[in-house]
């Protein structure tokens, strides 16, 4: 699927046009850069905090606080680090965490 929106729009906006297509209300995009710059993710993260979806952004990021991804996040994590391992390190640390928390939700309503 990347491919072909790659190809047919741009690599930098192939994510975005595909939220543009199946974004739903209360949806939540989880936007993940070690730098806070990569520009697929920031267009796809711009999309959904001005799309009229009723939408969060969660972003994940290192380096620079004052990274262009942090600052387009409804909630934001952010690692103060340079080093590109540690910060995708604990990006993965994280997201486990999230998702187990969701997996444990999710169970209760089962």
């Amino acid at each position: 699927m990347l491919t072909c929106f790659s190809n047919d729009f741009s690599y930098e906006t192939a994510y975005m046009e595909m939220l543009r297509r199946h974004i739903q209300n209360s949806d939540a995009l989880v936007a993940i850069s070690t730098s806070g710059k990569s520009p697929n993710i920031l267009h796809a993260a711009e999309f959904v905090k001005n799309s009229l979806a009723k939408s969060a952004v969660i972003t994940f990021s290192g380096f620079n606080r004052e990274n262009p991804l942090f600052k387009t996040g409804t909630y934001n994590l952010y690692l103060n680090s340079n080093d590109y391992g540690f910060v995708e390190s604990g990006h993965a640390y994280y997201l486990h965490l999230l998702l187990d928390f969701f997996i444990q939700k999710g169970k209760k309503f089962q």
